[in-house]
């Protein structure tokens, strides 16, 4: 049963990934490829971009991208690297294309940055803190200087360990 349900995700997610794929190029060339013209043209783009969002968002779900995605370092690229490419597209390419293009950049951007912002840096716990393992055994964490973070020129603080108590917690004072 677990065999299966495996093959069913990864058979989903190559559904996904194939009409993410198809519709990236029917937003970029659709109307060229299927040689319509007008109103039509219209259609094949907006509806491959809201093929192509919905796919996305679908696959941003899914693990790794989710992880990637949750990952500060990728949200800070992905907010620097679109807040930059969205003020070049807003200078270097003229008329409603540069605008447009810089109001989507900008929002990706944007997106990245509240990322950033909702998730602050994690503070570590103070070394009185006390944690209850499934085995009702209490885990004190306890600082550990490493020898790179024992080294003043890092700056970082010391890592935590775990330090099991050998009584379970109801026998402790």
């Amino acid at each position: 049963m677990n065999a299966f349900r495996s093959f069913l995700s990864f058979l989903w997610s190559c559904v996904l990934w194939s009409v993410f794929t198809v519709s990236l190029v029917g937003t970029v060339a659709g109307a060229r490829l299927l040689q319509v013209n007008g109103t039509q043209k219209q259609l094949v783009t907006y509806g491959s971009i809201v093929v192509s969002l919905w796919a996305g968002s679908r696959l941003a779900k899914r693990e790794p991208l989710k992880s990637i995605l949750a990952s500060r370092k990728v949200q800070w690229f992905l907010f620097l690297f679109n807040g930059a490419v969205a003020v070049a597209a807003y200078y270097l390419v003229g008329g409603a294309k540069g605008i447009g293009a810089a109001i989507g950049m900008g929002l990706v951007s944007l997106g990245a940055g509240v990322g950033l912002l909702k998730r602050p840096h994690h503070q570590p716990r103070p070394a009185s803190a006390v944690h209850t393992h499934p085995d009702d055994h209490a885990y004190t964490y306890q600082p550990r200087l490493t020898e790179q973070a024992a080294n003043p020129q890092n700056g970082r603080p010391g890592r935590h360990r775990a330090y099991q108590h050998p009584q379970p917690r109801e026998y402790r004072g």
